[in-house]
């Protein structure tokens, strides 16, 4: 079982977050109302979350569950407004602004901040590999 918590400030990353969770069958949930139970019960979390001026908006909320989230199968899911085709650029953000994670580069991928919809069938192949 896997929970996805988000930062949204336009509604992008909330859309892709909850388009995911529907997919898989796992909550979405927005930073201001998740519960450590949620995270505590689940065997993944997905972190998505804005790029704005190169900062992430789930920065602080992780950086404060920062022992708790090292004990799950995590994943990362940048938002921003460089294309999907561009993962070294979510990759280097993610790293500068989660790095206290650990992540490792496969633990990351990044979509562009409108929600396309192609943008979001190419990554499902990815979540599911995630899972397994």
């Amino acid at each position: 079982m896997g929970v996805i918590v988000y930062f949204s400030t336009y509604g992008s990353t909330q859309e892709y977050a909850e388009s995911l969770a529907e997919k898989m069958g796992w909550k979405a949930l927005n930073v201001k109302r998740v519960e450590l139970p949620d995270i505590k019960s689940a065997e993944t979390v997905v972190l998505a979350s804005n790029i704005r001026i190169g900062k992430m908006g789930i920065r602080k909320w992780a950086k404060r569950h920062k022992a708790l989230l090292k004990k799950k199968k995590l994943h990362v899911l940048a938002v921003g407004g460089d294309s999907a085709d561009n993962q070294q650029y979510y990759r280097e953000t993610t790293m500068k602004n989660l790095g206290f994670l650990d992540l490792k580069k496969d633990q990351i991928s990044g979509l562009g901040g409108r929600k396309i919809r192609a943008e979001l069938d190419r990554k499902r192949y990815f979540f599911v590999q995630f899972t397994r």
